[in-house]
């Protein structure tokens, strides 16, 4: 089966070889050039039964014309638009197999709501549907997240060719956080952190700059020779991630951590540690931050908090395999060192 990518030059260069060809258009697939002995003709192929479908013959059709046509054709084929429930199952069978769990769960809860037809959904009907959600802003806000990208999937998958969010705001801005713990608040908080699971949940988190469901959900498998593997199912980009475990890191990485509570357990924390205004995720960003104080480079501090969309990412990421593991281990040394030194200090 020829393939290539079909502009006016290639179409024209087109020759009959003795027998009826078709090549296929590589930016649109299903479009193709039919060459016969006397002319070329452009055709689409639609339909679970392959029919192909004539769409006009080179030179007299143009082939950015017919090519627009054909997308028309295989709009036009395809089950209905407006069949939304059925959309929304394959939209989530194909978002399961690449989203956090945590991530397509909150995105089936408000799909689950969505009742309006995708094909006809109009900016009213948007904010209709959004305003259920207006007492509680961070889930209008998550709620606008899914059904905007379920929405721009179907446009991708070619079930309707625009929708209203896409002129929509976000309904709840909010400035992008830098809350970054002070040492007398790290002190403050390992101070009254010693105990099992949350407190050594949250110490752990401090010490390794990792995300909480990764802590939170590990196992006592996962950890041999020092080193803890994350599985890629709890990663947030789906990838193994390898971590160096240092001691004072060992004392408190115990799992499996069987608990569930977090907002309870964040109150009692901040009533007796006094640290106001702060969230899980900011000791992560203190950690990295720290690190940069330390001095260590960045493509190392991002390789502890598994991020892929810094340094190393891209087409550095693809060929770049070294694990950085010795390193990482010299970094979380470093700032394990910090920890103790603050710990401790006199309040």
């Amino acid at each position: 089966m020829a393939k290539a990518r079909l502009t006016d030059l290639v179409v024209q260069r087109l020759k009959w070889d003795g027998r009826q060809t078709i090549t296929w258009d590589s930016t649109l697939p299903g479009f193709g050039v039919r060459v016969g002995k006397h002319k070329k003709t452009f055709v689409v192929m639609v339909g679970t039964e392959r029919k192909l479908i004539t769409i006009g013959h080179y030179p007299d059709d143009k082939l950015k014309d017919s090519r627009n046509e054909a997308k028309r054709i295989m709009l036009q084929v395809r089950r209905p638009a407006t069949d939304t429930e059925s959309l929304k199952k394959e939209y989530l069978a194909e978002a399961k197999q690449r989203l956090a769990t945590t991530t397509y769960n909150g995105y089936k809860s408000h799909l689950d709501n969505f009742t309006f037809e995708v094909d006809s959904l109009t900016l009213i009907e948007a904010r209709e549907f959004l305003d259920q959600y207006s007492d509680a802003p961070q889930s209008q806000n998550n709620a606008f997240r899914a059904i905007r990208v379920f929405l721009n999937w179907c446009v991708r998958e070619g079930h309707i060719e625009h929708h209203p969010l896409i002129r929509l705001p976000e309904p709840n801005r909010k400035p992008s956080r830098d809350r970054v713990l002070s040492d007398e608040e790290l002190k403050a908080i390992w101070d009254h952190t010693d105990f099992h699971p949350y407190g050594h949940i949250i110490r752990c988190l401090m010490l390794s700059g990792q995300r909480r469901s990764q802590i939170w959900k590990a196992q006592p498998e996962w950890i041999k020779d020092d080193v803890i593997t994350f599985p890629k199912e709890i990663m947030k980009g789906k990838e193994s991630h390898i971590l160096p475990v240092t001691p004072l890191l060992s004392e408190f990485l115990k799992p499996p951590f069987d608990f569930n509570g977090w907002s309870k357990s964040k109150t009692r924390l901040d009533e007796k540690c006094g640290v106001k205004v702060w969230r899980h995720h900011d000791l992560r960003r203190t950690f990295s931050t720290n690190c940069a104080k330390l001095g260590i480079q960045i493509h190392i501090v991002e390789q502890i908090l598994h991020h892929r969309s810094g340094t190393v990412s891209g087409i550095v990421q693809v060929y770049n395999r070294y694990s950085y593991l010795d390193e990482m281990k010299l970094a979380l040394e470093a700032h394990e060192k910090h920890i103790r030194s603050i710990i401790k200090k006199r309040g």
